[in-house]
């Protein structure tokens, strides 16, 4: 009888280090995915400060444009009384010119 009970102990401690085997691979790959969630995280933090980056441009992007278009539409008169004033001083020449030599 104690031929078997020597027998059976020997199982159960070979199918406990089995097992014992397996949940130290499985614990090592369980580090391991954690690692390579710590690093995608710390990796979408550079990415979060890559995207508040983008949008400070955008924005000021965006207000450098309105403020151009703004300045644009309030100084188009100028602009198109300038171009006015220079054409008549244009004609004005022209017709003196004319004048002068007939």
């Amino acid at each position: 009888m104690s031929d078997v009970g020597t027998l059976v102990d020997a199982k159960v401690a070979a199918a406990e280090a089995r097992t014992d085997t397996k949940i130290a691979r499985v614990e090592g790959k369980l580090d391991l995915v954690v690692a390579k969630i710590d690093a995608l995280g710390e990796r979408f933090n550079e990415l979060r400060d890559d995207n508040r980056a983008t949008r400070a441009n955008q924005w000021v992007i965006g207000l450098g444009l309105a403020v151009l278009i703004i300045a644009v539409a309030a100084l188009f008169p100028v602009f198109f009384d300038l171009g006015s004033k220079v054409r008549d001083m244009v004609d004005h020449a022209v017709q003196a010119h004319a004048l002068k030599n007939p």
